[in-house]
């Protein structure tokens, strides 16, 4: 995770300087903030669920746990999506 996190958060950095908006950050509305750390708490939660539940699959868990959770990640969002009118 490591390898994908330096790149990631260096971008992070970087493309707010190059553009010249970091201050829209520094003065974005709590809630926004609030929603961030949600999505962290969720995003965390989600992953963790997948680490016990294949775990409990038995020995084709990881195989049969990965593709069912990268599924999920992409059908969850869009149905989420189409319910709100996204």
């Amino acid at each position: 995770m490591l390898a994908g996190a330096v790149p990631n958060l260096l971008y992070c950095f970087w493309l707010p300087t190059m553009n010249r908006t970091g201050r829209q950050f520094r003065n974005g509305h709590p809630s926004h903030w609030a929603l961030a750390f949600a999505m962290a708490v969720l995003w965390l939660g989600t992953t963790l669920f997948y680490g016990v539940a294949t775990a409990h699959l038995g020995a084709g868990g990881a195989i049969l746990g990965w593709p069912l959770f990268m599924s999920l990640i992409v059908i969850a969002p869009s149905l989420i999506g189409m319910f709100t009118g996204e």
